[in-house]
């Protein structure tokens, strides 16, 4: 025996107020974006110091990889937005 699925439940009256975007947006921005964007920026920051050499050198003096990181954290940023 085969189920048939309902069949899609077409509006053409807006039931709702129009929004820009949606409202559960700030949530997505706080718990999903963010946390990986700062954790990957902070991976980033001591992956480049190590691979550098002295480590505490690179993370407490020197801001070379700080910027660095900043490029990697940007990609990052560009590649997970549409999975958010």
């Amino acid at each position: 025996m085969s189920t048939q699925k309902p069949a899609p439940r077409i509006e053409l009256e807006r039931s709702g107020t129009d929004r820009l975007v949606p409202k559960d947006f700030s949530e997505i921005l706080m718990r999903r974006f963010f946390p990986v964007i700062s954790l990957t920026y902070v991976s980033s920051v001591l992956g480049i110091a190590a691979k550098k050499g002295s480590i505490f050198h690179y993370v407490f003096e020197d801001k070379s990889a700080y910027i660095m990181a900043l490029f990697v954290a940007s990609a990052d940023k560009w590649a997970a937005a549409p999975f958010a």
